[in-house]
């Protein structure tokens, strides 16, 4: 990571201004699209997971958990960067459910219980959203 020492045109200041405050407006926005997305994809998820296609079912359950650190992040109205220590960052928001980690990590893993694992999750992440929102 680069940090500048100088920044003698303001811009650097200029842009942290900009980024500084949490739209309501985006974070409505981005809550109601991947929680749609999280629980759309389950359902798919639901009906195929005995198919055999293990490829595409890890990646739906990928699909669902990024869906639904992407809400906590909202939530928490922080901005989401990409997926690097996501988990970690969302385990010490003040928003997220109970023992993230070990959901997540129960979720990735091929056991097929894990699917109510991942929709636990997402109805806990839901009841988050309700609390907060009106």
């Amino acid at each position: 990571m680069y940090v500048p020492l100088v920044d003698p045109s303001g811009r650097l200041s200029e842009l942290q201004q900009r980024v500084r405050s949490y739209p309501d407006a985006l974070r409505q926005a981005i809550i109601k699209k991947f929680l749609w997305e999280a629980d759309f994809q389950l359902d798919i998820l639901e009906k195929i997971t005995d198919s055999g296609d293990t490829f595409f079912v890890q990646a739906a359950k990928v699909r669902v958990l990024s869906c639904l650190v992407q809400v906590l992040y909202a939530l928490d109205r922080r901005w989401y960067l990409n997926e690097k220590r996501a988990v970690a960052e969302v385990a010490r928001m003040p928003l997220t459910p109970e023992n993230i980690v070990a959901r997540i990590d129960a979720v990735m893993t091929a056991d097929p219980s894990s699917l109510l694992v991942v929709k636990d999750l997402l109805a806990d992440v839901q009841q988050q959203v309700n609390r907060v929102l009106p």
